[in-house]
């Protein structure tokens, strides 16, 4: 699995359509999303957020993350517009005035448990490689 794939894992709700932006910037991970969704909901409850990602070739990344509001969203909104494609996004696309709309919101992923592992190795037999941040990375 390449590095680019586990450093920018897809995030997937269930039963959404809705494309996920996403970008990981000084070891957290941040979503858009919309501020009068559902998962506004969740994270006053639950604040935890399970992201995975997998390719063509079935490797796998999952990310368990705590899960916040980024209470100054200001702060992080030019990281979503400033990466070259296919990391950036016209945030235009999914809120109508941008990151400055009023329904628009940032998440702050702050992973707790990082696991990926290449279809390849797990056919043979190997396991997922772990990542906490008490320790460095097992397994393979």
């Amino acid at each position: 699995m390449d590095e680019e794939a586990v450093r920018h894992p897809g995030v997937r709700e269930p039963g959404r359509r809705e494309p996920a932006q996403h970008l990981v910037v000084e070891g957290a991970g941040r979503v858009s999303s919309r501020r009068g969704s559902p998962k506004s909901a969740h994270l006053a409850t639950i604040p935890y957020a399970s992201c995975s990602y997998r390719d063509a070739r079935q490797d796998v990344a999952v990310a368990e993350c705590h899960a916040a509001w980024d209470p100054d969203p200001a702060r992080s909104r030019h990281l979503f517009a400033e990466p070259e494609p296919p990391l950036g996004f016209d945030p235009a696309a999914m809120f109508a005035g941008g990151l400055e709309s009023p329904d628009a919101g940032i998440v702050v992923l702050r992973p707790w448990r990082l696991r990926w592992a290449e279809a390849s190795d797990m056919a043979a037999g190997g396991g997922p490689v772990v990542w906490t941040p008490s320790d460095a990375p097992v397994g393979r």
